[in-house]
C-alpha cells in the first residue's frame, strides 16, 4: 500500500504555489501582491467569486475602468455597482499573470507607497 504524502506535497505537484499570509490586527489574513507593478495589500476571502481592488487604488495606478453590469457583494447587499478592468499584470509571490480580469468596488484595500 502506497503511503499518503503530504498535502503540501500534493499541492506542489498539481501546481499550486506557497504565498505568506499575515494575519491583521481583525483577524482576516492578508497577501502582498503586485498589480501593474506597484505593492498592494489584499484581503484574503475564501468565498470571493472574483478578485477585487478598491477602486480608489485602482484610479491611483491610473487603470482604466470600465462599468460592469455585474453586482458585487458585501456589507449586506449582492448588488454593489462595480467596475472591472484586464491588467497588464497581477503578482502574488512567484505566481505572475498577464491580463488579469480585475474588478474594482468600493471596499477597502491598502495600496502600499
Amino acid at each position: 500500500m502506497k503511503k499518503a504524502g503530504s498535502l503540501q506535497d500534493f499541492l506542489t505537484s498539481e501546481g499550486y504555489i506557497k504565498v505568506q499570509m499575515k494575519r491583521s490586527v481583525a483577524g482576516h489574513f492578508e497577501i502582498d501582491a503586485e498589480v501593474e507593478n506597484r505593492s498592494v495589500l489584499f484581503l484574503v476571502d475564501t468565498g470571493a467569486g472574483k478578485t477585487v481592488l478598491h477602486t480608489g487604488t485602482a484610479e491611483l495606478l491610473g487603470i482604466a475602468l470600465e462599468n460592469s453590469a455585474e453586482g458585487g457583494g458585501g456589507s449586506g447587499t449582492t448588488q454593489a455597482a462595480m467596475s472591472s478592468a484586464v491588467l497588464k499584470m497581477f503578482q502574488i509571490g512567484s505566481l505572475q499573470m498577464e491580463s488579469f480580469p480585475m474588478y474594482m468596488m468600493f471596499r477597502p484595500c491598502n495600496l502600499r507607497h
